[in-house]
């Protein structure tokens, strides 16, 4: 979001952030001074939109959620203060720093607007 902010997006559209974990720091009963170090391995993927999307044989990071959510706060207000708008357009889940949103008008909007840009007849 950073990069695209610096190369001139100012509106972004958030889908699929729903930044729920059912393996996590707590659930996993982990403690110590960095938990977001912990890795597992050969633990069933609940987490992602298909079980094989992380390969049981390769080591991950249990998300800290409570730590992205602060961080997605920090940069919701920072984008605020210089005119970026961020929307989520997740359906569900516990992202909710961002004022939600629909995906099909922003995308009839910009396709829209992209016609008018490229095809019209010259």
């Amino acid at each position: 979001m950073q990069l695209a902010a610096l190369l001139g997006f100012s509106t972004f559209i958030l889908t699929g952030c729903d930044i729920s974990y059912q393996n996590t720091i707590t659930s996993a009963g982990i403690s110590g001074t960095k938990p977001d170090r912990f890795i597992l391995n050969g633990t069933a993927n609940f987490d992602h939109f298909h079980p094989d999307y992380l390969d049981r044989n390769v080591d991950w990071t249990i998300p800290e959620v409570a730590k992205m959510l602060l961080d997605f706060q920090k940069i919701g207000q920072q984008f605020e203060a210089v005119g970026i708008n961020v929307r989520n357009a997740t359906v569900g889940g516990r992202l909710e720093c961002f004022r939600r949103a629909s995906l099909a008008p922003q995308l009839r909007k910009w396709r829209e607007k992209l016609i008018r840009k490229y095809m019209t007849v010259q």
